[in-house]
């Protein structure tokens, strides 16, 4: 029996080959496998976000106020300055999203992703680290 003997330039493409085969499968599988959250709401916490980043400063700067007010009646003018600006530009109103999915629930911090994306990409061992539990 002969045994053939690749040359090693080859074997290298041969590897390369099947990286690429394996990486078109898995965009393949995560671009069909996601069930998007709906366009207008990731546009809206993207707005929420942008809205945050542009009124922080005034937001804290009254805030501060608000902390050395001595009457009452600087307390209520505080307040409604606070409550002039936009809703949502404060920071409790922004959610934590899955980046893949857009899911807002079942969201783990960590990773930065919901509870079935995660799901699936440990079971396909794209979670360096990820092992599943057994006892």
């Amino acid at each position: 029996m002969r045994l053939l003997l690749l040359p090693q330039l080859s074997v290298n493409l041969v590897k390369l080959f099947i990286c690429a085969i394996l990486f078109v499968y898995i965009e393949i599988k995560l671009f069909y496998t996601n069930i998007m959250a709906k366009k207008s709401m990731i546009q809206r916490e993207e707005k929420r976000k942008r809205l945050v980043k542009k009124y922080s400063a005034k937001r804290n700067e009254i805030l501060n106020q608000l902390k050395e007010a001595d009457s009452l009646d600087e307390i209520f003018a505080l307040n409604q300055k606070i409550q002039k600006l936009p809703r949502n530009s404060a920071p409790n109103r922004v959610r934590n999203r899955c980046w893949k999915t857009g899911r807002p629930h079942g969201y783990l911090r960590y990773f930065g992703l919901c509870r079935n994306a995660f799901r699936e990409l440990a079971h396909d061992c794209l979670l360096p680290g990820v092992t599943k539990a057994s006892w």
